[in-house]
């Protein structure tokens, strides 16, 4: 016997729940880095980058995070 995984019923809702999400998700990170870019050069301005520095690994980083669990989520559905 060779089971096959099926999903159950309502499972499409989940899915687009989730897609809707990781959307939301890279939409907040890509502002995230326009405001991390905004704040490095007035940062530059005012001899204060490495706020606008911090800012920016912050967001790449829950970017890099975000791209890791979308291909963990698509890997199980």
């Amino acid at each position: 016997m060779n089971p096959t995984p099926e999903a159950p019923p309502g499972a499409q809702l989940f899915e687009t729940i989730i897609n809707w999400v990781m959307w939301g998700a890279v939409a907040m990170g890509s502002f995230g880095l326009i405001v991390a870019v905004i704040l490095i050069f007035a940062g530059v301005l005012d001899g204060r980058s490495s706020q606008g520095v911090r800012a920016f690994l912050v967001v790449c980083a829950g970017l890099v995070l975000i791209g890791v669990v979308g291909q963990i989520i698509s890997t199980l559905t």
